[in-house]
């Protein structure tokens, strides 16, 4: 069920229980007493599934802010070879690099979301040296590239 129907439902029944002293007047004292335990059944029930939405919510954003963090503070630690096959791609034509697939510090970076595969399916030739391991184009995730792109110091501070 949309949230919008549970909000609806949990404040029409919040609605009817508050409205119950102007019910003497409209003799609606019966429906009172007949069914005042549905009501209140029906909105604690959404009342709470509303609380559990919100809070589940507020814990996945959460949890996306401090896996952004952690990547940005993995992207900008970067040394070595992996430091290397960024600044390739970065440098390369339309921000795009060709490495072999099985090359570990490139799965790495892949796993870590840092960059991505241009594509799946590649035709291999057969007068590539090794078959089980042909060249692929790689790209910037837009994430790695715009801190890039805010440091311009990002390949000049380390090595």
């Amino acid at each position: 069920m949309k949230l919008k129907y549970k909000a609806v439902i949990f404040l029409s029944g919040l609605i009817v229980l508050l409205l119950k002293p102007i019910a003497k007047p409209y003799n609606m004292e019966w429906l009172y007493n007949n069914f005042s335990w549905i009501i209140i059944l029906i909105t604690v029930f959404f009342g709470v599934v509303l609380a559990v939405d919100l809070f589940t919510y507020v814990n996945s954003e959460i949890k996306i802010r401090i896996t952004s963090r952690k990547l940005d503070k993995y992207i900008l630690n970067l040394t070595g070879r992996k430091l290397q096959i960024v600044k390739a791609i970065y440098e390369g034509k339309g921000r795009a690099a060709k490495f072999r697939v099985n090359d570990t510090d490139l799965r790495e970076l892949v796993v870590r979301k840092v960059i991505v595969q241009a594509m799946e399916n590649y035709a291999v030739y057969p007068n590539e040296e090794n078959l089980s391991n042909p060249p692929m184009y790689f790209l910037l995730q837009p994430r790695t590239l715009e801190l890039i792109e805010k440091n311009p110091d990002f390949f000049t501070k380390r090595k």
